[in-house]
């Protein structure tokens, strides 16, 4: 990767009044890989600004930032937002977004202050509050449709066991015979390792979901 010079750094112009906040205006493309592009603007939340806040996990490693265009400078974003980034930018039209990391000039502190104390109206405000869990990884669709057979099916355990008599049951599309608890081993053997792929992922370790998704108008 090719480090920017000084000179390139994005730098933010100080907000104008005390209750607005910044929203990133990411501009849309029809490749995936394309570098991101937006740009900044100052809102009042009083105004009702039509915005998606985003939802997710700065993570940990920032040793190899990835860069946002803006106004033909480069703000440095973690790894972990610009793949997110790069998911929910949209092929047709800019996409209005609220993003901490973004909206937020982190070197101010007195700015940073200000705006954590406006994050619940941010969230409250926003049309939807879009939630990055990261990137899919080779047990992710397993997890997904475990998730799946336990909402369509309770807890993805059918325990009447239907036509095929006492002691069979059905699973996420397996017939299994034995005791309800033996199956319940067979279950929870199954679901565990499937579970840990989506739960054990950094947003789950976040205080500040709480807030995120209790306030969010919709959230996808």
């Amino acid at each position: 990767m090719t480090a920017i010079q000084p000179a390139d750094v994005y730098t933010y112009s100080a907000l104008a009044h005390s209750n607005s906040t910044r929203l990133l205006q990411l501009q849309p493309s029809n490749n995936s890989d394309a570098t991101l592009v937006g740009k900044l603007s100052e809102v009042r939340l009083a105004d009702k600004p039509e915005f998606e806040a985003l939802s997710y996990a700065w993570g940990q490693d920032e040793s190899q930032p990835r860069f946002l265009r803006l106004d033909n400078s480069s703000l440095p974003i973690s790894e972990n937002l610009a793949a997110a980034l790069h998911v929910f930018r949209l092929t047709d039209k800019p996409r209005n977004l609220w993003i901490d990391a973004i909206s937020i000039n982190q070197k101010d502190n007195n700015e940073r202050s200000s705006q954590v104390a406006q994050m619940a109206a941010i969230y409250k405000t926003a049309t939807v509050v879009l939630v990055w869990l990261g990137e899919s990884t080779a047990g992710t669709e397993a997890a997904l449709q475990f998730l799946r057979d336990v909402a369509a099916n309770d807890h993805g355990l059918d325990l009447s066991a239907g036509s095929a008599g006492p002691g069979w049951f059905q699973f996420s599309g397996r017939t299994l015979k034995g005791s309800h608890e033996e199956v319940m081993q067979i279950v929870q053997s199954t679901a565990k390792p499937r579970l840990d792929d989506i739960f054990g992922r950094a947003w789950f370790t976040r205080l500040w979901i709480i807030q995120e998704i209790a306030l969010a108008k919709s959230a996808a």
